[in-house]
Parts: structure tokens; C-alpha cells; sequence
């Protein structure tokens, strides 16, 4: 997933990207020109990085921006509420058809495990209680050898805590029906990302 983002309040000309769900969050790059998504142009403001002082904790600037997340799986679906909490107007792009209402949906079907750092995430939206109510808690893994001999290793032998099993579609969906509440969250489907000028 990226993140575009331009101040709201000027005509687009350049901008500035960050990448999510990437190792070092605080990367960012400058979009020269315009980044360009199938049936839709999105354009941002002549800026650097110079000219945004970095007072938040996640990297951003203070004022509200115009945000385009591009990916609307778990990853840009989450970060649209995050951003669209904080007030930015969030427009997210997902080159798949909507998940919720399509006949087959391909891609990772296996559960995901869902640790600590995933429910802080989802807490921070207010959807934590929503997902552990639908999560299969697992307390440890199995070990099996090659006797047949069983051997439970748990995840937290000294507070007991567990980590919950949550269908990948399900938490898609919920992400998605959450983000589709805020008025500064517009969700576009069927839109693929073609092109991306990263030369600055």
C-alpha cells in the first residue's frame, strides 16, 4: 500500500508519498508530477519535506491533508481509519471489486493470527471488542515429533495471554464497513494503479 498525501487547501502540482506497511515507516519519497490510478487523477501540491514540519508522532504534518491510500486490504483499510480519525479527507483506491459484495474473492485465505500490536491497532479505531468477539483464541502452538509425541509451547508462559484466529475477510470487512461510516472517507473500488513518478 502508499499513501499520497497534498495539503487540502492548495491547487495539486506535486506529491508526497509514504510508504505503508513497510518495515520503516518513516520513509518517504516526492512524487513529481501526478500518480495515476485507472479512471481517476490524482494530483497533489507543490512541496518537500522541508516545508512540513514533522510534529506528529506518525510522521505527518499538523494541519489536515488530502490523503490517497492506495491498497484496500488489511493494511490501507486500517491506516484510511486511522488517517480519517485524525480529520484528513482519506480517499482509498483498491484495484479488486468490493470484497463485501463480490461472488469470489481472491488472495490469502488463511486466518491471520492477531498478536498485542494488532489489537493496539484496532483498539485505537474502536474496533478491538468487534474482533476478538469473532476471533478463535489460541493460547499456544503444538508441537508434534516424529514418535507422535505432542508438546504444547505456549506464546506467554508468564501472563497466559493469547493471540486470536480472525478470518483475513471478515477483518477486511469490518475495516471496511468502519471506514465507510466517516464522511472524510471515500472508498473507490475497481481502480488499479498504473503509474507512479518517483524520479525526485
Amino acid at each position: 500500500s502508499a499513501v499520497v498525501t497534498g495539503k487540502a487547501s492548495d491547487k495539486p502540482s506535486r506529491l508526497e508519498i509514504l510508504l505503508a506497511g513497510s518495515p520503516c515507516s518513516a520513509v518517504s519519497l516526492s512524487l513529481s508530477s501526478s500518480l495515476r490510478i485507472v479512471g481517476v487523477q490524482v494530483k497533489g501540491l507543490v512541496m518537500s519535506t522541508k516545508q512540513y514540519p514533522r510534529t506528529n508522532t506518525n510522521g505527518l504534518p499538523a494541519e489536515n491533508l488530502n490523503v490517497a491510500v492506495v491498497g484496500g486490504g488489511l493494511v490501507g483499510s486500517l491506516l484510511a481509519l486511522h488517517l480519517g480519525k485524525k480529520g484528513h479527507e482519506v480517499d482509498l483506491f483498491e484495484y479488486r471489486e468490493d470484497i463485501r459484495t463480490a461472488e469470489l474473492v481472491v488472495g490469502r485465505s488463511i486466518n491471520l493470527a492477531l498478536s498485542a500490536r494488532g489489537r493496539k491497532a484496532l483498539a485505537e479505531v474502536g474496533l478491538e471488542e468487534a474482533l476478538l468477539s469473532h476471533g478463535i483464541p489460541m493460547s499456544g502452538r503444538m508441537l508434534h515429533d516424529l514418535k507422535g509425541n505432542c508438546k504444547v509451547v505456549p506464546y506467554d508462559a508468564n501472563t497466559n495471554q493469547c493471540i486470536y484466529s480472525v478470518g483475513r475477510k471478515h477483518l477486511n470487512e469490518v475495516l471496511l464497513n468502519a471506514a465507510e461510516k466517516y464522511p472524510n472517507i471515500h472508498l473507490h473500488f475497481n481502480h488499479k494503479l498504473q503509474q507512479a513518478n518517483l524520479d525526485e
